[in-house]
């Protein structure tokens, strides 16, 4: 099964519990472009798509607001390129979770994204592979959290304002 996200569209997540899950052998196509990126946000985040839980601003976004895009055992591999995912991690998945989380996943292909306002940005785990290109990963407490995985290659990967960029551990 494959997934496929059109260039321009912008996905709000309403609760700290809510992820976008791709598991078993299935995959996730999001190419946007340059003038159509695709994001993935808060429903408090009013900067794309206006006010869209109609509060005005009573409320702000914040890291945590979302648990983000989780990957668990896909077949194939999956592209994000030309995407944002902002303000995911919630606390609701456990202790490792980023904005984007690969477990298992045989290989995952991110290209000019921006990952932003997260605790971790992204999480590579057990069994998962990352190609990392032109990328930037930004106001987050750590860019990239490695944990007992396979093939990883980051290259012409911006890290502004994150803590600790790459966090190996059991790697």
């Amino acid at each position: 099964m494959t997934l496929t996200i059109e260039p321009g569209v912008v996905v709000k997540a309403m609760t700290t519990d809510t992820a976008l899950v791709m598991s078993g052998n299935g995959q996730v196509i999001s190419q946007g472009t340059s003038a159509a990126p695709i994001i993935f946000t808060s429903i408090q985040d009013d900067s794309v798509a206006g006010d869209t839980n109609a509060d005005s601003s009573a409320s702000a976004p914040a890291p945590g607001d979302w648990i983000g895009l989780t990957f668990n055992s896909g077949g194939t591999t999956s592209v994000l390129d030309f995407v944002t995912v902002r303000y995911g991690g919630s606390a609701a998945c456990g202790a490792t979770c980023g904005n984007i989380t690969l477990s298992f996943t045989p290989n995952a292909v991110l290209n000019r994204i921006t990952v932003e306002n997260c605790t971790q940005g992204i999480v590579v785990g057990t069994a998962s592979s990352l190609t990392l290109t032109n990328s930037t990963l930004q106001n987050c407490n750590q860019g990239v959290f490695i944990a007992n995985t396979g093939p990883l290659a980051i290259s012409t990967t911006t890290f502004a304002n994150t803590t600790q960029p790459v966090v190996a551990q059991n790697a």
